[in-house]
């Protein structure tokens, strides 16, 4: 069976209370993320990747919120797979 995936790089914009106290308002980009279509849905592949990317990358807070997240297409493996197929303008493989 093929799997049947879109690359995506996904933005969110997180709060974040450090363990000072300080409370912080920040937008992330350019996560990638790989949604495998059949293993769960567009929107949870794209929380996870924001909720992944800032646990490996923070480790001195006390709680993050992730108020909004969205995800476009990877123009990068567009570019470098011209054989992916293109449904909607999203990059599918």
């Amino acid at each position: 069976m093929e799997i049947r995936k879109t690359y995506l790089l996904v933005s969110a914009d997180v709060e974040m209370m450090f363990a000072s106290g300080v409370v912080h308002s920040f937008r992330i980009s350019d996560i990638p993320c790989v949604w495998e279509w059949d293993e769960m849905s567009r929107t949870a592949c794209e929380y996870w990747a924001a909720f992944d990317y800032i646990g490996n990358t923070w480790h001195n807070y006390d709680w993050f919120s992730i108020k909004s997240w969205t995800g476009s297409p990877n123009p990068i493996y567009k570019r470098q797979n011209k054989n992916a197929l293109s449904i909607d303008g999203l990059d599918h493989h």
